[in-house]
């Protein structure tokens, strides 16, 4: 499991949100001209004999969540660690390159910003009690129910330390090659009721892909994510690129390259307070609690 990688998903779900309010897709394009039918599709080859299973007895989600932590820096390492910053640079076809900033603080606060060209700033936060997405395009929005339980168990930090805090299934299915190689693939269920499936490389023990359904203001949104470049910063190994393949219409490929990471800086203290924008939906989130909960006084009998 990568909390890491968790987090930027989330980034990814709301640039899905923005990307597709932009792009046109090619469904149902009436500038398309009807096309003569297909000839008739030759005969089936017989099908392959099956391969009889593997009888290679499988770790448990445990046992691999326990290895990862070994070869990325041990849990000492892990725990010294109390935040995180981390700037780089996000690209998409069509959509140029942009600057993104990551911040996290123990033990469960996180924002991240990133400048799209064209469609301005775009904010995600978590600041232990509230989460919420704001931007010019889509304007402000309190995540609750069950995006809210996704948003606190990405924001959790160092949370591959602790996967019963995110994660209520976790069970090793299987092997499948990633690339060349043999991964252990791991199928996860969140807190908030989305399904990963991670693969862990059998030789390093690096987590190498991650696929899932995200849940965003669109729905599921289908996700593949590959990490790589590890490197090593005080302790503890991370991976500094990740590609993001997002199957929305003709699809999509993000790449995000971290280009700075720092542990254990000063965080501003204003790092995690929502944009006026988004206090305004909380304030008027909790005017309305307090009248659900205040005491109904009945009116005097004439």
């Amino acid at each position: 499991m990568s909390n890491r990688l968790n987090v930027r998903t989330t980034l990814t779900a709301l640039l899905v949100l923005a990307s597709s309010a932009g792009t046109c897709l090619a469904q149902n394009d009436p500038s398309k001209k009807d096309t003569p039918p297909a000839a008739p599709a030759a005969p089936a080859a017989p099908a392959a004999p099956a391969q009889p299973a593997s009888t290679e007895k499988l770790p448990s989600a445990s046992e691999i969540f326990a290895r990862y932590i070994e070869v990325t820096g041990g849990k000492a390492a892990y725990e010294k660690l109390k935040s995180r910053v981390s700037t780089g640079t996000f690209e998409m076809a069509g959509m140029g390159k942009a600057a993104f900033t990551l911040t996290q603080e123990s033990p469960n606060k996180m924002a991240m910003t990133i400048d799209l060209p064209g469609m301005g700033k775009m904010v995600q936060g978590n600041n232990g009690t509230h989460a919420w997405e704001y931007s010019a395009m889509t304007g402000p929005r309190l995540l609750e129910g069950e995006e809210l339980l996704e948003s606190n168990g990405q924001s959790l930090f160092n949370a591959e330390l602790y996967p019963e805090k995110v994660y209520t299934k976790t069970e090793v299915v299987g092997i499948e090659k990633v690339g060349d190689s043999d991964a252990y693939k791991v199928a996860m269920t969140t807190k908030g009721g989305s399904t990963r499936t991670a693969f862990y490389d059998k030789a390093s023990g690096l987590l190498v892909k991650m696929t899932m359904l995200q849940k965003s203001q669109m729905g599921e949104v289908a996700i593949d994510s590959i990490t790589s470049d590890y490197r090593e910063v005080d302790g503890v190994k991370l991976p500094f690129k990740t590609t993001i393949k997002i199957n929305v219409g003709p699809g999509m490929e993000q790449v995000m390259t971290i280009e700075k990471l720092t542990h254990n800086t000063e965080i501003a203290a204003d790092a995690f307070k929502a944009p006026a924008e988004v206090q305004e939906l909380i304030d008027a989130k909790k005017k309305d609690e307090e009248k659900k909960d205040a005491p109904k006084t009945e009116e005097p009998k004439k």
